[in-house]
């Protein structure tokens, strides 16, 4: 994948995606299951947590409580609002990510195969023969971590995903703590919006939970800084 010359964004790369008929490649299967595997996810039958929160940008500041549940269920007393609109994506986003799931439920389905080495910084590219819209395609680095994610949406819109810094939670397993979230418009060929976000994250007991997200918003030259604050956690 290549690199545009202007804020750093991944260019779309297309190659290779889609479901043609492909030979499934263990090793690249392997390193996928691993990579993933990897990642911290919630306990086996967690159900969810509740918090206090604080929600702010530029215009203003907004506060109430939600439950967030496993699967991505949200539930909150904040106002109506932009604010809260963004608040609860975070946290659906957030627990979609940390509930736990088979690899033969999700990438496992479909034949995994691996490019040939080009010395990219973030690893060499593992593709998923998924249907396009669909398709899919990851880095992985030298420490076996996810580090950049392509995915087809909507049949119109491509997205990249860089893991950009981690955290350590458990012995073999880590956070995301910097992403940056790039959209383009396939028709078009235009990067049409991206997200720079920093995670925080606590330990009640013995599950990880969102504690901060920081994002900075952009689309076209109009640019927007969030912060969503959780604290007061309990497990439900």
């Amino acid at each position: 994948m290549g690199v545009t010359p202007t804020g750093g964004a991944p260019a779309v790369d297309r190659r290779g995606l889609g479901a043609t008929p492909v030979a499934d490649d263990p090793l690249a299967r392997r390193l996928l299951q691993r990579a993933q595997g990897a990642m911290q996810k919630w306990p086996e039958g967690f159900r969810g947590f509740q918090a206090r929160l604080r929600c702010r940008d530029e215009a203003g500041a907004i506060g109430g409580e939600a439950r967030v549940f496993a699967g991505g269920r949200v539930e909150s007393t904040l106002p109506p609002g932009p604010l809260t609109t963004w608040a609860e994506a975070s946290l659906r986003s957030l627990a979609r990510a940390r509930t736990p799931g088979f690899f033969k439920d999700g990438d496992g389905r479909f034949p995994i195969t691996l490019d040939p080495d080009d010395a990219h910084p973030r690893g060499r590219r593992v593709r998923v023969h998924a249907d396009d819209p669909g398709a899919r395609a990851y880095r992985i680095d030298a420490k076996g971590r996810l580090g950049l994610e392509e995915r087809h949406e909507s049949g119109r819109r491509w997205v990249v995903v860089t893991y950009d810094e981690f955290v350590r939670t458990c012995p073999g397993r880590y956070l995301p703590a910097r992403l940056r979230i790039f959209t383009w418009d396939l028709a078009a060929d235009t990067l049409v919006e991206s997200a720079d976000i920093e995670d925080a994250t606590c330990r009640v007991d013995h599950v990880w939970l969102p504690a901060r997200r920081r994002a900075v918003l952009a689309r076209g030259l109009a640019r927007r800084a969030l912060v969503l604050e959780l604290d007061g956690h309990t497990l439900l």
